[in-house]
């Protein structure tokens, strides 16, 4: 069987879910993500993720017509994201630079401006 086409949500990393702690993976927003939305919304896309950078998560959403095409067009192009209905889902905080993300955001919108 070929792999999944998309990342998804990773597992726990731990050998018993009772070893967890929910909520220690808390974080603040940096630089990269900030930038990230910007750009977005630069874009005219409406991206669903709270204005205050102290109440954002991990995870930003971007209102996307046929989210799942622009997702397997990412891939090709060896960039990981995610879609819901009617989303694409970026997650740009963690691993990320400012420039690796201007990337995906430049990306979508190629790919965007080249759809049939």
């Amino acid at each position: 069987m070929p792999p999944a086409r998309h990342s998804g949500t990773q597992p726990v990393r731990s050998e018993r879910l009772a070893d967890h702690v929910m909520h220690s993976e808390r974080f603040e927003v940096g630089a990269a993500a900030v930038q990230a939305i910007a750009r977005a919304r630069e874009h005219g896309w409406n991206v669903r993720a709270p204005q205050e950078p102290e109440r954002r998560s991990a995870i930003v959403m971007l209102e996307l017509e046929r989210p799942n095409e622009i997702v397997n067009a990412l891939i090709d192009r060896n960039i990981i994201v995610d879609h819901r209905p009617g989303l694409v889902r970026v997650s740009p905080y963690f691993y990320n630079t400012i420039e690796e993300n201007a990337i995906v955001i430049d990306a979508i919108a190629n790919i965007l401006e080249h759809r049939k």
